[in-house]
Order: structure tokens, then sequence, then C-alpha cells
């Protein structure tokens, strides 16, 4: 379940912890994984992502997009408290996921909309269609390039 708690709350200020390169690699050890951000048009919003390639190095995984419900839940919740590869235990460790959504497939996490998470927000949307049009747009043709640049063992950060 996608929602707000003390928990929550410090899980994302180990995320943001994380965000060196140094932390992150040791966090997510053993997959292949990369993060970034996907501009939305020319309106100055980008969505957060952190995407982990399948644990199976298939190069045929299905690709499969997290979105978290909300509106304005982080998919970073779900990532470390449900099935990301590692997820935090209430002793604060984290620890591997042996069920996580990677084990077969490619995951990205996106933290949508624009705002929300570690996403960036010039300007918010008020309305689904607004939430749609900034999804769908962010998505022309930046997958299918973003997929293949994350096959090594350990991919870190731009």
């Amino acid at each position: 379940m996608c929602s707000g708690s003390i928990i929550g709350v410090f899980f994302v200020v180990l995320v943001w912890e994380a965000a060196s390169v140094v932390m992150t690699e040791r966090l997510f050890e053993g997959e292949a994984w990369e993060s970034g951000s996907i501009d939305i048009g020319d309106s100055g919003n980008s969505l957060f992502y952190l995407m982990f390639r399948s644990r199976s190095r298939s190069n045929s995984a299905p690709l499969v997009l997290y979105l978290c419900g909300g509106p304005g839940a982080t998919s970073l919740f779900s990532l470390g408290m449900q099935n990301g590869p590692y997820v935090l235990t209430p002793t604060g460790e984290w620890v591997r996921n042996v069920h996580s959504l990677n084990n077969l497939n490619d995951v990205v996490y996106l933290d949508q909309p624009a705002g929300v998470g570690f996403s960036r927000a010039n300007r918010f949307c008020d309305n689904g269609t607004c939430v749609a049009n900034g999804l769908r747009g962010s998505f022309s043709g930046s997958m299918n390039c973003t997929r293949s640049t994350a096959a090594g063992p350990s991919t870190s950060p731009a």
C-alpha cells in the first residue's frame, strides 16, 4: 500500500542520504539499475525514476512501470517497503527482497505527477487530464534508450 507514515518519512530520508553514488552503489549491490529524470516537454517539469533490470538479465524481460497511487505518493515508498530489490526492515536494515518485482521483470519506479517525491514541477497539474498528458509525453521514445543502457551488473546514476 502506498501511504505516508513515520516509516515512510524515515525511508524518504534514507533514500535522500543514499543519493550519493557511494551509498547507493552499496544499497543496490548486485543490481543493474539507473536513476534520472525525464523532461516533460517544454513545461520545465520532470519526472524522477529508478529503473532496475531483471535479475534474470533477460533481454526479453517485460517492462513494468510502477506508479504509486495517491495522488501525491512517491513510488520510492513501495520500492523500499514492499516490492523493490531491497526492503527496509523495522530495525532500519536493508535486506535483499527475494519477492522483488525485478526477479523476472525490468521495473521502473516513477515519481508522478511532477512535484511528487524527487520529481520537479514549475507548474503543478490540477486535473487528471494534465497528469495523463504529462505522463504520456514523458515517455515518447525515452524508455527504449534507457532500457539499453542499464544492462551491466551495477550501474550508478549519471
